[in-house]
């Protein structure tokens, strides 16, 4: 399968998907059946080399981790939006995700391992979702309002018309 131009150095499945990330510091999809890439989706996931690859199983999300950029990006890979970042001082070589207590562990080239909770993730996105609906619900109800004053208006008009129409009927 060709697709990527420079070394690929990671690999995650996703059922009959699979993801590629490269030295290039991009991530593409790959449809198994057909063995070829998705031309829709390539994600400008890195400044370098993309370092690790990994799904989070209850929410789906790709995980990709950036070595010399120090970041870990956490993406809705059907919408290709990324929605949270980490950086680090270090700079991080691979990834793991502990089901059990939604946390995310990077190895670095400095020795050490770091913990990120992808928990916070979900309840920034839980978050930001209930504000964008709290949002369009204020923009209807503005918008109803909107309405309601034109409406007045309009009557009001139609009304000053009656009562002139009315005072010149009288007088003649």
């Amino acid at each position: 399968m060709k697709g990527h131009t420079d070394p690929v150095t990671a690999l995650a499945l996703d059922g009959n998907f699979l993801f590629s990330g490269s030295d290039s510091g991009t991530v593409r999809l790959w449809d198994l059946h057909s063995r070829a890439p998705l031309s829709a989706f390539t994600l400008a996931a890195h400044a370098g080399p993309v370092c690790g690859l990994l799904l989070v199983p209850e929410s789906g999300w790709l995980v990709s981790c950036g070595g010399t950029d120090h970041s870990i990006h956490v993406w809705d890979y059907g919408t290709g939006r990324k929605l949270h970042s980490w950086t680090h001082a270090e700079t991080f070589r691979c990834l793991a995700y502990l089901r059990t207590t939604r946390t995310l562990v990077a190895g670095t080239d400095e020795h050490n391992l770091v913990s990120l909770r992808i928990r916070d993730v979900a309840d920034a996105v839980r978050r930001s979702q209930e504000e964008a609906e709290e949002a369009v619900r204020e923009a209807e109800r503005a918008a109803r309002k909107a309405a309601a004053v034109a409406a007045t208006a309009a009557d009001a008009e139609v009304g000053k018309g009656a009562g002139a129409r009315a005072v010149a009927e009288a007088m003649a």
